[in-house]
């Protein structure tokens, strides 16, 4: 399917037009526009560092109680999260969530199988998924609006794949920034010129739009003058949401040439695919996106994030790495996953650095940063951590910290579906109660 430039501004154009409709026709109701949800998976491997990670433990205070640390704005996150210090009123920690269906006999022995089953809720491997998994089942209902239904970037992520379109059918990722880019943005450009061809356009259609209301309302009563008055509020409301979508649609600079398998351009490869990711979004190419760092039992050493050479991911989370004691391995561990969360807070910022009508892209988001398990050192399924930033235009009321005490996470899965305009009453295993949660909205 061909989307270019043309198609871009012309759906712009054919959304000008069916505004004029209603005001036309005298209606006493407007549709004020409203943006798009979008959902985001940030997956990231081995688990997580509890003590560092979880500000303060059970009875479920909002983050900015004295519970958590200090009250007001004065609270702070432990050392993990201290990156998201800037977005904490827009980001909720969850716990307590039990991958059930991980639990299955017979008990999976190693980090595969949760890869898949963190998404599809179901019992299977990253090349046999045991069923669809929730960015697919999102984007099934969504793509209809959008040149992709959903799409999936990694960061050198091999043969591991945390989507599926149904069991035994996994989606591969993109690990190619420059792939990547040239799926997505091959034939969609946007110039300076065109852009500001376009805004004046958009201005004069609802320009036009506007006179003719006001030469209504002159005929009209006090009490129909007011139903104009709202229809051309929104009607000027609905012009800013339009330019605006226009200008958030950047593509990103091609990106540069580089060795995507080597080790020493992990953190490169994974701003590029960031980068592409949000401008995906940003130009509503699609409104469903995954992106996968390395892959479950990942082997990846961190230097950048102060963890000496020889030290892997995966042998730091079983203490297999010699002269590494146990303070000393859970040390290196805090450092990579706050590592991890610096990547978080740089997708979530440039999200929130796009105007969407009172609020921010960002807003209209649900960003789910997930992990294959909750304690690498023994492949524990339950308990699981979530950090969740956005809040699906008004669906989740972030700030909030709340222990599910056992709970199945296919119940956040079905719940995040809901939030983004896809109604799930559940989703997975079907012996589990996948029911939506309503402590988040």
């Amino acid at each position: 399917m061909k989307f270019s430039r043309r198609h871009f501004l012309q759906g712009l154009s054919v959304a000008a037009g069916a505004l004029a409709l209603p005001f036309m026709n005298r209606q006493s109701s407007a549709d004020t526009g409203n943006f798009p949800k979008r959902l985001i998976i940030f997956a990231t491997p081995n688990g997580t560092v509890f003590n560092e990670l979880w500000p303060v433990p059970g009875n479920n205070p909002p983050l900015n109680s004295p519970a958590v640390g200090g009250g007001g704005n004065n609270f702070a996150f432990k050392r993990i999260l201290q990156p998201l210090m800037p977005l904490k009123s827009k980001v909720s920690l969850l716990r307590g969530l039990d991958m059930k269906s991980a639990l299955i006999e017979p008990v999976p022995v190693n980090h595969e199988p949760d890869n898949a089953n963190m998404l599809t809720g179901y019992q299977g491997t990253p090349l046999q998924p045991g069923g669809m998994s929730i960015d697919q089942h999102i984007g099934n209902a969504l793509g209809q609006f959008t040149k992709f239904s959903s799409l999936q970037f990694g960061v050198q992520t091999g043969a591991y794949h945390i989507s599926a379109r149904g069991k035994g059918q996994p989606v591969v990722g993109e690990d190619d920034p420059m792939q990547a880019f040239n799926r997505i943005f091959g034939d969609f450009t946007l110039d300076p010129a065109e852009l500001a061809r376009v805004r004046a356009q958009r201005q004069s259609i609802l320009d036009g739009v506007s006179a003719e209301l006001n030469d209504i309302r002159c005929k009209l009563g006090s009490v129909e003058a007011a139903k104009f008055d709202a229809h051309l509020t929104s009607v000027r409301e609905l012009e800013k949401q339009l330019v605006t979508a226009v200008g958030a649609c950047t593509v990103p600079k091609t990106p540069s040439t580089m060795d995507i398998q080597d080790p020493t351009n992990f953190a490169a490869v994974g701003k590029l695919q960031m980068d592409n990711l949000v401008a995906a979004i940003a130009c509503d190419l699609t409104r469903v996106a995954t992106l996968q760092w390395s892959n479950d039992a990942s082997s990846i050493v961190h230097t950048w994030a102060g963890v000496p050479s020889g030290a892997g991911h995966h042998s730091l989370g079983h203490r297999e790495v010699a002269g590494v004691d146990e303070a000393t391995a859970e040390d290196y561990l805090t450092k990579i996953e706050t590592w991890y969360c610096e990547q978080f807070l740089y997708l979530c910022q440039k999200l929130e650095a796009i105007p969407e009508g009172n609020g921010t892209m960002l807003d209209n988001c649900v960003v789910l940063w997930c992990h294959e398990q909750s304690l690498g050192e023994i492949h524990q399924r339950v308990d699981m951590p979530y950090v969740m930033a956005g809040s699906a235009s008004g669906f989740f009321k972030p700030g909030k910290a709340i222990d599910f005490k056992g709970q199945p996470h296919t119940r956040l899965l079905s719940t995040v579906a809901t939030a983004v305009g896809v109604p799930t009453n559940s989703f997975g295993d079907p012996q589990f109660n996948s029911s939506p949660l309503t402590e988040l909205s």
